[in-house]
């Protein structure tokens, strides 16, 4: 059930499913990186589009697993899939989109914490700083 309705959008509910984090340095194991910030995120008033949890971190390193999709889930894609009674987010349909969780991580260079993709090789410089921070509100969590 939870495949199917929660998006990225809902974690940054912040005082309901999640609580908003400052800053890089109150990172834990278990916490959620919302890409809110770049220009697909700034189109539409800052909401997440992608998110990444936290599995590992020290002073210069962020390590995390991330979910990721293929071409399926853009639009009109997902309208006609709809319009079809099929699911993008549902993994029992043929027309589900996600893929294999990926790793990755974080390593701070100089100011800028540069993103690595370790199962695609991709990779981006300051990449950190399109992301919203947040920690699970476990006792309150609502979907």
């Amino acid at each position: 059930m939870v495949m199917t309705s929660f998006g990225a959008p809902d974690v940054q509910r912040a005082g309901v499913n999640t609580v908003r984090l400052s800053g890089v340095a109150e990172l834990l194991p278990g916490d959620v990186l919302a890409l809110a910030l770049d220009a697909k995120g700034q189109a539409t008033g800052n909401t997440a589009h992608h998110i990444q949890v936290v599995v590992q971190r020290d002073p210069v390193n962020i390590r995390i697993y991330q979910g990721n999709s293929d071409w399926h889930i853009h639009k009109p894609i997902t309208w006609i899939n709809k319009i079809l009674g099929n699911n993008s987010a549902d993994p029992d349909k043929d027309a589900y989109a996600g893929m294999t969780p990926e790793k990755g991580g974080y390593s701070l260079n100089g100011n800028s914490w540069d993103y690595k993709n370790y199962t695609t090789g991709g990779a981006d410089r300051d990449f950190l700083k399109y992301f919203e921070f947040y920690r699970w509100n476990f006792e309150g969590f609502s979907g």
